[in-house]
This record gives structure tokens, sequence and C-alpha cells, in this order.
């Protein structure tokens, strides 16, 4: 696996695990934006109740820390498609 792992997955062995307690936040993150419809307004909400980007450690034992999350992270997040289950593995583009 190379890059870092989406909010709400964890790896282990080279394997993605769900995270429950993260994969509520990505519940939530979901919802709220088909409620508020507004990037901008999502990203005030989640500012204000402390939720920032994944937290991780490299492979290499580098730390990580999440970032407040801003428009450009939740677009990402929203346009993710590991979220609807598919995965990009070795892709060529042609």
């Amino acid at each position: 696996m190379g890059g870092y792992p989406a909010l709400g997955y964890d790896v282990k062995d080279r394997q993605l695990v769900i995270n429950e307690a993260k994969a509520t936040t990505v519940r939530r993150i979901f919802q709220r934006f088909a409620e508020l419809q507004s990037a901008t307004d999502l990203c005030r909400e989640l500012a204000v109740d402390g939720i920032t980007t994944k937290a991780w450690k490299t492979a290499d034992g580098n730390v990580r820390n999440g970032t407040p999350m801003d428009k450009k992270c939740l677009s990402k997040a929203l346009r993710n498609p590991i979220y609807v289950g598919e995965i990009r593995h070795k892709q060529c583009f042609t």
C-alpha cells in the first residue's frame, strides 16, 4: 500500500481495515454534507467540533498529525471512491 490511508480506515498487514470510531466521523461528514449542501458550512462545523484530517504513522515510524479539515480535504474525501467500495490498484493510464 502506498500513500496515506483514508479517514475511517487503518492499515493492518497491508490491508485496509475499518476503524469504527473514525468511520462514525466519516458517516457524519457525508450526512451533514447532504443536509447542508455546502462544503464551506461543513468545514466551519467540523472546525468548531475539532474534527481533523487523519493522523497516522508512516511505515518508517514518522507521525503525521491531523490538520483542520479545509474545503480541499473535504472535497477529496467526498469524492474518494473507497467510500463506495472501489479500490484503485495498479492502474495504468494510456
